[in-house]
């Protein structure tokens, strides 16, 4: 999967970090109240996508933007 959004390496390493000691149902709730807390959408985009986005760019380190 291509990444769609650019998210900060601090905000990624955080949730990776959290992600070596934390499962994947916790690390999937912190990001879901992290993108509705913190991020703001722009046209088109849905929360769900920005979750899906993150998650994948947490979970699979070797992608690229």
């Amino acid at each position: 999967m291509k990444n769609k959004f650019y998210w900060d390496e601090d905000t990624l390493n955080a949730f990776r970090f959290e992600a070596n000691y934390d499962s994947y149902a916790n690390i999937k709730e912190s990001v879901e109240f992290f993108v509705a807390v913190d991020c703001h959408l722009e046209d088109g985009e849905t929360e769900e996508m920005l979750i899906k986005d993150l998650l994948n760019q947490i979970y699979n380190t070797n992608t690229t933007t």
